[in-house]
């Protein structure tokens, strides 16, 4: 059984751990602010700018919704924001992040 206390997982060895991340359709404006507060976080939307050759981390965190809900500004901010979420855990909040046994993503 997988326990959440205070940002620590603590899964037996024998578990099986899924990640499953949102699709199109979970965006919101302001979506990464909190991430930003983090180091792997900063770095994560700073590579994303970097690929995408745009400013996601503004998009993302001062966007308004209508320029969020455009699938070629949605899926590239979501993916950004599932893996700062995903770096933030492991390296920022001190987890060892365990290897999914299986993961699925909404419409990315």
């Amino acid at each position: 059984m997988t326990k959440v206390n205070s940002y620590k997982l603590r899964i037996k060895k024998m578990d099986k751990v899924a990640f499953l991340f949102s699709g199109q359709g979970a965006q919101y404006a302001g979506m990464g602010i909190k991430l930003q507060e983090y180091p792997a976080g900063k770095e994560t939307f700073q590579e994303a700018n970097d690929i995408l050759g745009m400013n996601i981390t503004h998009v993302c965190c001062n966007g308004a919704d209508d320029e969020l809900a455009r699938t070629e500004i949605t899926q590239p901010a979501i993916v950004a924001c599932s893996i700062a979420a995903l770096r933030v855990l492991n390296r920022d909040l001190d987890n060892s992040i365990p290897t999914p046994t299986a993961v699925a993503g909404l419409s990315v």
